[in-house]
């Protein structure tokens, strides 16, 4: 073969079927064609077409200039969508050239468009007869093509170091030296360099000669790494298509025994050994990787409970016979299983997983109490505060104790010591969507950083201000002292009845009385009407429960009420609110901070005695019947000045709308507000829990639900 020294003598086994979409011996001229910009360079030759379609030649090709100007730096070597807008760009101009019967540059043009593609056919534009037999002299004065052999016929084969598709019957090439390549795995390189004359071809044979043997291996899913005799070979990669990873094939194998393991995290590993007896290609196929899981047993969680694991809800399933108890399949490793349920009550623990192992865990709900951490100060200071911190919190017998201590790292510390502001509720609103806590603890330290520690306490939903305690830095001691001040019973005592008023034409009426209470113990009964305290006039519920509130526990007070149109006279004694309970250890009294003061009880359908114009409505919900609920409640009337009375419906209508069928969350919102604005509203009797914390922490709950 002319111009062509060949380093590899052998017959051709099979003649590959090739052609090249690149120009071998032109030198890349679109280094820097990376950085032009595509989008610009289609607008031009859109413009500077729509002219030449228009009969305005000269604007036309003024708008062809100025592409052709940004577009200097592109060449054979561009990104594909350059190389076509350029192309196409050479055609227009060409195109025009020929028609307006200027000749100067046309070649230019043409020899640009055949040096951008060898193989490139002016005819398959529906270019002029007379332009087509012009541009085809010009590539017979530049291209000639090679017709190349390989064995085996399925290496990769390479021009001049790029590699080239095979997808024609002979590669159209520049005139000039090029160098042709053959490469596959097993088998040892070959290149040859040949010359190549224009409108001529060129022969050329590559044939390879086997080297080692090679395996190869695909994986289910993709990412395991692959290890050949004690050295890692490489990792499965994602395939284009298919759960199924890409083939990866190892060469360099010599005949003997070899053994490949595959490991993929979180599954099993898979081991086997096989023999090489000649020099060919294995195929192990494609793998399946199975999960390395064991199960995790938890007994006695809640129906209603939520599980978390490792920080992520977990949908669960329950084992039978009703017992409670939650079936968890994990990945081998250690995990973080954490328990919530309704009233800010948890569970947590570590627990390690086995493959193939069984762990059970018995649950014990907790109240829960979440340790945010401390922030301010470096990572050094915020470790030096937490630990001691958080050994004490654990030291509290009745709660359950939640590590987030991580939470505080990204918090500033001027936020943290304002958490009880207006301006920080959405912060807490945050943290206490991200822990199913009751009580939340969350650290600072003070505004010049000077080691003392201010603790923040607060209940979830909680509409009242932060408790605080100032720590001395790495003084568990302090914190102790701090939580038993916690303890005792919170100042806000308030005098207890147990009767349920409703305002009537003539004053208040006992619309129910609570079981074992100064009321009942007083003789008073369903139907009663207020007419006097001590003598004094009790014209309204308002009025009653301000008196009531003003006198403290531990009062006599002489009530004369009218009964079926009897005057009586019954003495009230007075007592503390159950609602507020005194305590010997700070779980109980933090415990009823959080589900008096805040108002998360454990459960909105376990209240004491309603009003008896919603207790059928209660009954319905607790029942399903929600939307019978709903237009009950819709149609109810009560009193709106009182503490008890409409702002309860609204609360109730809320809650029902959130729970309908077809849930109206809007509709829910708007009536939550409504019972929210109510300062003094309570909701089931002068004594119960107020209203507002309730309802803003529905309202917290729906806008939760709506961004799901």
């Amino acid at each position: 073969m002319r111009g062509m020294r060949v380093t590899k003598a052998g017959g051709w086994s099979r003649l590959a079927v090739l052609t090249l979409l690149v120009a071998g011996a032109a030198a890349p001229r679109a280094a820097s064609g990376q950085q032009v910009d595509p989008e610009t360079l289609r607008l031009l030759l859109a413009r500077a077409e729509a002219l030449l379609d228009a009969g305005d030649a000269e604007a036309g090709m003024d708008a062809l200039e100025r592409m052709f100007a940004r577009a200097e730096s592109l060449g054979a070597g561009s990104p594909e969508p350059l190389r076509l807008l350029l192309r196409r760009a050479l055609e227009t101009r060409a195109d025009a050239r020929w028609n307006s019967g200027e000749r100067d540059g046309l070649d230019d043009d043409l020899d640009r468009l055949i040096e951008l593609d060898p193989a490139y056919d002016l005819a398959a534009t529906g270019a002029e007869e007379g332009l087509m037999t012009r541009f085809n002299r010009r590539r017979e004065r530049l291209v000639g093509f090679l017709s190349i052999g390989l064995s085996p016929a399925d290496a990769e084969l390479t021009l001049n170091g790029a590699v080239v598709e095979r997808i024609g019957d002979i590669i159209p090439v520049l005139a000039g030296d090029h160098v042709v390549g053959a490469h596959r795995r097993g088998f040892a390189p070959h290149e040859e360099e040949v010359s190549v004359r224009a409108n001529r071809t060129e022969g050329v044979g590559l044939s390879l000669e086997r080297s080692s043997a090679t395996v190869q291996v695909a994986t289910r899913p993709a990412g395991a790494r692959v290890v050949l005799d004690g050295e890692l070979v490489g990792t499965t990669a994602e395939a284009q298509e298919g759960a199924a990873s890409a083939a990866l094939v190892v060469e360099g194998l010599l005949p003997g025994w070899h053994e490949i393991e595959i490991t993929l995290t979180d599954h099993r590993p898979f081991r086997q050994r096989f023999e090489v007896p000649t020099l060919t290609d294995f195929d192990l196929g494609t793998l399946d990787m199975r999960l390395a899981v064991g199960a995790v047993t938890l007994r006695g969680v809640p129906v209603s409970a939520e599980v978390w694991v490792d920080g992520a809800s977990m949908a669960v399933s329950r084992g039978g016979g009703g017992g409670g108890s939650v079936r968890l399949q994990l990945p081998v490793g250690d995990h973080d299983i954490m328990i919530g349920a309704d009233g800010g009550r948890v569970w947590s623990s570590g627990v390690a997983v086995v493959d193939g192992g069984t762990a059970a865990r018995d649950v014990r709900l907790a109240p829960g109490l979440a340790f945010l951490g401390v922030a301010g100060g470096d990572a050094l200071d915020r470790e030096s505060a937490n630990g001691p911190l958080l050994q004490a919190l654990t030291q509290v017998s009745g709660w359950s104790v939640l590590n987030r201590s991580s939470a505080a790292a990204d918090i500033r510390a001027r936020e943290a010591l304002e958490i009880d502001d207006d301006a920080q509720q959405e912060l807490r609103r945050r943290l206490e969507r991200e822990t199913p806590a009751g009580i939340f603890v969350l650290g600072a330290f003070d505004r010049n950083d000077q080691g003392m520690i201010r603790l923040r306490f607060w209940a979830a939903g909680s509409a009242l201000p932060a408790a605080r305690a100032a720590i001395p830095q790495g003084d568990p001691d302090a914190l102790r002292t701090a939580l038993r001040e916690l303890s005792v019973p919170l100042p806000e005592v308030r005098a207890w009845h147990g009767l349920v008023l409703l305002d009537g034409p003539l004053g208040p009426i006992v619309g129910a009385v609570d079981a074992d209470s100064p009321a009942a113990n007083a003789g008073f009964l369903t139907g009663d009407r207020l007419v006097t305290l001590d003598g004094g006039g009790a014209t309204t519920t308002r009025a009653f429960s301000e008196w009531i509130l003003a006198a403290g526990p531990q009062r006599s007070v002489e009530v004369a009420i009218d009964r079926a149109g009897q005057p009586l006279s019954l003495r009230l004694d007075l007592d503390a609110s159950p609602q507020v309970a005194s305590a010997d250890n700070p779980a109980t009294a933090l415990n009823w901070w959080a589900r008096a003061a805040a108002g998360i009880a454990a459960s909105d359908g376990s209240q004491p005695i309603w009003a008896l114009h919603l207790q059928q409505v209660l009954l319905l919900i607790d029942d399903g019947q929600i939307d019978t609920a709903v237009d009950m409640l819709w149609d109810a009337t009560a009193p709106a000045a009182s503490p008890f009375g409409q702002p309860a419906v609204d609360y109730w209508l809320g809650v029902a709308l959130s729970m309908a069928t077809n849930a109206d969350l809007s509709a829910a919102r708007n009536a939550l507000n409504r019972a929210a604005s109510a300062p003094d509203a309570r909701l089931f009797h002068n004594d119960g829990p107020f209203i507002g914390p309730r309802a803003r922490a529905r309202i917290a709950q729906i806008a939760a639900a709506s961004e799901r």
